[in-house]
């Protein structure tokens, strides 16, 4: 008779002072039963959680917000991995359906910081999460630099941008809110007006490493749109960022202060 796999994600008790940090937790590749089990565990320890359907998804996440672990299927592995050889790279830890350790050892190759085999304890599971991050912690494989800092506006064309607050006032009278990476973008712009910035300096800039791979590339390329998009402007006559083909991109800030 075949065994029912059963997962008790009743949230175990949390000793008094001893609850962890919050952590986003990005869910890709996983199970529907999976993922809103997941949800709710982690939620329920103030957790942040997304959930991820589709590498594209996966991709933009990892571009446009902080993401402290991915939690994926092993069936994602090999291809996560490609598109996660981003500089703001995010702890990860597949779950993978066999207890063989072969299947293991293959997340483990194709780039898992963990895995861990269904069924898995919830406890269990919130201890590797926990133990990851402390050792990325460790190792400084954090996001490099603050998206904003204090008390600064920056007047620049018809743009006003405020760093404590990450906002940006807009031609028209409209007020945008950039996510950290598009703030952290913006500001490498504002650094280096009128000058050809390459791909690789605005990775390093907006998300703390050079490339690793045409995915590391192709995300700034996705970052850039996403900022155009909320300043409004128009590439085929851009006023503000303009792309010098082959390289990379130039910003005409007018009047910077």
């Amino acid at each position: 008779m075949e065994r029912t796999v059963t997962h008790d994600f009743a949230l175990p008790p949390v000793t008094p002072g001893a609850a962890p940090a919050s952590w986003h937790l990005l869910l890709a590749g996983l199970p529907y039963s999976d993922t809103t089990r997941l949800q709710t565990l982690m939620r329920g320890y103030g957790h942040r959680v997304s959930v991820a359907h589709g590498l594209a998804q996966v991709q933009s996440r990892l571009v446009d917000d902080e993401v402290d672990v991915l939690l994926h299927g092993s069936e994602q592995q090999t291809t996560i991995d490609d598109i996660t050889r981003l500089p703001c790279r995010p702890a990860r830890i597949c779950l993978v359906d066999s207890t063989d350790a072969r299947a293991r050892i293959e997340a483990l190759d194709a780039g898992a910081d963990d895995c861990l085999s269904r069924p898995y304890a919830p406890r269990e599971l919130i201890a590797r999460v926990a133990a990851v991050l402390r050792r990325r912690q460790s190792q400084g494989l954090r996001m490099p630099v603050p998206a904003n800092d204090a008390g600064r506006v920056i007047a620049f064309g018809d743009w006003r941008y405020e760093t404590s607050a990450r906002r940006l006032s807009v031609p028209g009278g409209f007020e945008v809110d950039l996510s950290p990476a598009e703030a952290r973008l913006l500001m490498a712009f504002l650094d280096h007006p009128n000058a050809v910035l390459e791909r690789e300096h605005l990775l390093e800039a907006a998300l703390g490493r050079a490339p690793e791979s045409e995915s590391g590339e192709r995300s700034i390329d996705l970052l850039v749109s996403r900022l155009r998009q909320k300043m409004g402007d128009d590439p085929r006559q851009p006023r503000g960022i303009r792309t010098i083909r082959g390289v990379g991109y130039l910003f005409g800030a007018m009047n910077a202060l």
